[in-house]
């Protein structure tokens, strides 16, 4: 736990660029679903 206080940037950084990922292959996912199940 003492990595989150020593690098606070590095813990503040990812978390956005997973989140940003994540959002875009679940709707590519998403949609690619749809497509196949319609």
């Amino acid at each position: 736990m003492t990595t989150g206080a020593r690098e606070p940037r590095l813990v503040a950084d990812p978390p956005p660029y997973r989140e940003h990922v994540n959002l875009r292959g679940v709707s590519e996912l998403r949609v690619a679903h749809h497509g196949r199940d319609r």
